[in-house]
């Protein structure tokens, strides 16, 4: 589950940005949408924070490709506090 945490911070803004592009039309549920992405880009934050003050640095790898090919996801306590900050200046 706590891979899903380290992929999540990538996927909530671009997803949020794909649904309300759907949206296009519609402003009130575009700013609706704007504002569940930016809470969920907090909660990320604030979960990732915890879990890095409980089990120190994560990583994961994701596909199959060695080293220098592959896409590796790292969290650390700076990197925490960036995604919260970057969902609170998006929640403001």
């Amino acid at each position: 589950m706590k891979d899903l945490w380290l992929v999540l911070p990538v996927l909530l803004p671009m997803l949020t940005g794909v649904v309300t592009l759907l949206a296009w039309r519609r402003r009130r549920l575009q700013r609706a949408l704007s504002l569940a992405g930016a809470a969920g880009l907090v909660a990320a934050g604030v979960v990732l924070f915890g879990a890095v003050a409980r089990h120190g640095i994560l990583a994961r790898k994701i596909g199959g490709s060695p080293a220098p090919f592959g896409i590796t996801f790292v969290d650390d306590t700076y990197s925490a506090i960036m995604v919260l900050v970057a969902g609170l200046v998006g929640l403001a």
